[in-house]
C-alpha cells in the first residue's frame, strides 16, 4: 500500500548510517520536534512550526527506512529483520507515526491515514523496542 511505496522513494535517496548515529538522531529529532510543537505560531503562519518539524521527521523516517532495507527493498510492517534492523524499522514507524500526527495538526488527515496505520502495525508488534515500548511510541 501506500506506507512502502511511501519508504521505496525515501529509503532510495539515502544510504545506510551507523546505528548509533541513528539513535542520536532519534533523540535529536524527538526533542527538537517536542520543542516545535510547543510553539504558539501566529495567525497568519498557523502551521509554521508545524511544517519544520514535518520536515525534520521525514527526514528520520527516510534514513531509518535506509537503514531499515539497505538495499532500497522495505519490509511491509510488521516485517522481520536481524537487531539492527528491526530497530531502525520500529524508529521509522515512530517518525511515520509522528508524521502523521503532525499532518492531523495540519488538517491533512487523508496523507496521515496510511502513515498512522503502516506505524501502528509496527509498534503494536514492538518491532525494535528497546528503550521505548509500542505504548509508549504511539503516546504523541
Amino acid at each position: 500500500g501506500s506506507w512502502s511505496r511511501y519508504c521505496v522513494m525515501s529509503a532510495a535517496s539515502r544510504d545506510p548510517i551507523e546505528a548509533a548515529d541513528l539513535e542520536a538522531l532519534l533523540s535529536s529529532t524527538l526533542s527538537e520536534a517536542a520543542s516545535l510543537r510547543a510553539v504558539r505560531d501566529p495567525d497568519e503562519a498557523p502551521f509554521r512550526s508545524r511544517y519544520t518539524e514535518r520536515e525534520l521527521l521525514r527526514e528520520l523516517q527516510q534514513q531509518a527506512s535506509a537503514n531499515a532495507a539497505p538495499l532500497g527493498l522495505p519490509t511491509p510492517p510488521g516485517g522481520g529483520g536481524g537487531g539492527s534492523t528491526e530497530r531502525a524499522r520500529f524508529i521509522e514507524a515512530v517518525a511515520a507515526a509522528r508524521l502523521g500526527a503532525n499532518l492531523m495538526d495540519t488538517e491533512e488527515g487523508s496523507a496521515a491515514r496510511p502513515l498512522l496505520e503502516g506505524a501502528v502495525a509496527v509498534l503494536v508488534a514492538g518491532a525494535g523496542a528497546r528503550d521505548m515500548d509500542g505504548a509508549e511510541a504511539l503516546a504523541l
